[in-house]
């Protein structure tokens, strides 16, 4: 199945995208992000996925720089 993807304005500065893939009715990818909007361009702040085959987390500063981190 394709990827669906889906955004949800949270606020003026503020939304969350999410994304999933599906292969015979289980989710096999996705992605939940969090972004702001900082001189209007839209930024990273959290990111839920399971790009490494396995599901964790990923956090951003405003500059974007990926902060260290493990799964809450």
């Amino acid at each position: 199945m394709p990827e669906k993807t889906y955004t949800r304005t949270l606020g003026e500065n503020s939304r969350k995208r999410h994304s999933y893939k599906t292969e015979k009715g289980k989710v096999v990818d996705f992605v939940v992000q969090m972004e702001v909007r900082v001189e209007g361009q839209w930024k990273s702040v959290i990111r839920y996925d399971c790009s490494h085959k396995f599901a964790h987390v990923d956090r951003y500063n405003i500059k974007e720089r990926f902060l260290k981190g493990g799964f809450p």
